[in-house]
């Protein structure tokens, strides 16, 4: 989240459009967002959707995602596919 806020100010500040930071994220405060690449969240704006490669999770394995409004998305993986939690 912390990278993801810093980012956000720093578009806010020079009107920049947020690109990924993808090669460039690889200190502790961004394991929330490695969670939630693994869980392939997706934040449209609104609402997250979680599309991801089930064979990479093992059933039974929870997470809490946190989404860029700053609220959180808990959701585990079920033989189903993902179910969320709360």
């Amino acid at each position: 989240m912390a990278t993801y806020e810093r980012r956000s100010r720093i578009c806010a500040r020079t009107q920049a459009r947020y690109e990924s930071t993808y090669g460039n994220t690889k200190i502790p405060d961004n394991f929330a967002w490695h969670e939630a690449h693994l869980w392939g969240a997706r934040w449209d704006g609104e609402k997250v959707d979680f599309g991801p490669m089930l064979d990479l999770l093992e059933i039974g394995r929870e997470a809490t995602i946190e989404l860029p409004d700053g609220g959180t998305s808990r959701v585990r993986r079920s033989a189903g596919g993902v179910a969320r939690v709360g």
